[in-house]
């Protein structure tokens, strides 16, 4: 039962967004109040941002995990490496030329 439920989630996860998307614009255009158009657009648009951000970051690293995990690891590994030479570097040298 509950492997047919995941599977029908992801075989039709981009139907049901797209559904719930709607769903809610729907629902935005039926909550406009005359008084407040503003407010309410600017909070809409500010939550597009915020979506479009997110899902998109998060989508990309997501595909780039799993189909170039070498894109991945190299960027993160470099920061690491990178961290830790500043460190290195910043403890032994600026220990010598502030005295």
């Amino acid at each position: 039962m509950g492997k047919d439920f995941l599977r029908v989630l992801v075989t039709y996860h981009r139907f049901i967004s797209f559904c719930l998307y709607c769903g809610g614009f729907v629902l935005f255009v039926l909550s406009l109040v005359k008084k407040y158009y503003m407010k309410q657009f600017s909070l809409f648009a500010w939550t597009h941002v915020a979506l479009l951000i997110v899902v998109t970051q998060s989508y990309l690293i997501i595909k780039n995990i799993f189909e170039g995990l070498i894109w991945f690891i190299v960027p993160v590994s470099m920061i690491i490496c990178n961290d830790i030479m500043a460190y290195v570097f910043g403890f032994f040298l600026w220990k010598n030329t502030i005295n």
